[in-house]
């Protein structure tokens, strides 16, 4: 079962632009990296006005010196996948986890991706935290329990820094939970009319990041016209 919520033109744009898949996934870990960035890195790396950064792999600064990492989704969605991959692949590129072969991924479902993320990868700054998977599995009474399952683990554990939340349904729930974790909302097509965020420009909360294109829509349209 598919989510309404989640459906979008990047089925269509593959289509007409065949090279659209490697911006795809460009885009995906260039938008990780830029939220990653300012969710952990600015407030200890940025000292002055003018101060430099890049995106060399930093470690927690806690005794346990790697960041932990959860996720949560609706359910299975193509797309998903595809961006988790490509979050993946920017990791490696970036030296943020040891190279290792990603192409045996592609056919996988996210909760196998994250059970190969958090049990073979070598990484000396991120953990993918084997319990910290949820999903919903496109089941409304599932859900509703589901972001009140993982907040009760925040409010007792603290033992996650990032929360990788999937689509619509995921960004919903987490923008709701009032929890500090910092939240980075992946694949979710019209993040402002869901009610995840407040606007392209302010998500409404410190900790709550969402991936937002506005012109996308129009761009593509444009596109369209100038090709026919």
């Amino acid at each position: 079962m598919k989510n309404i919520h989640e459906q979008n033109g990047y089925h269509l744009f593959m289509k007409v632009f065949p090279a659209g898949l490697h911006i795809y996934k460009s885009i995906c870990y260039i938008i990780f990296f830029v939220s990653f960035f300012c969710i952990f890195i600015c407030p200890f790396k940025v000292a002055a006005e003018n101060a430099r950064f890049s995106l060399n792999p930093v470690r927690h600064s806690s005794d346990r010196t790697k960041w932990n990492i959860g996720y949560i989704q609706g359910g299975d969605y193509a797309d998903y996948q595809k961006t988790l991959i490509a979050t993946v692949q920017g990791l490696i590129e970036f030296g943020w986890i040891k190279p290792f072969e990603t192409d045996k991924l592609s056919k996988l479902e996210a909760q196998a991706i994250w059970e190969i993320l958090a049990q073979t990868i070598q990484s000396d700054y991120l953990c993918f935290v084997k319990d910290a998977f949820y999903t919903a599995d496109w089941s409304e009474d599932r859900r509703a329990t589901l972001a009140n399952d993982l907040k009760k683990r925040i409010q007792k554990k603290n033992d996650i820094d990032l929360i990788i939340a999937m689509g619509t349904w995921a960004g919903q729930d987490m923008s709701k939970l009032s929890i500090p974790t910092n939240t980075l909302v992946m694949s979710s097509s019209e993040p402002v009319l869901a009610g995840i965020i407040k606007g392209p420009n302010n998500s409404g909360a410190k900790n709550l990041h969402a991936q937002i294109d506005p012109t996308l829509y129009d761009r593509q349209i444009r596109f369209f016209h100038d090709i026919t």
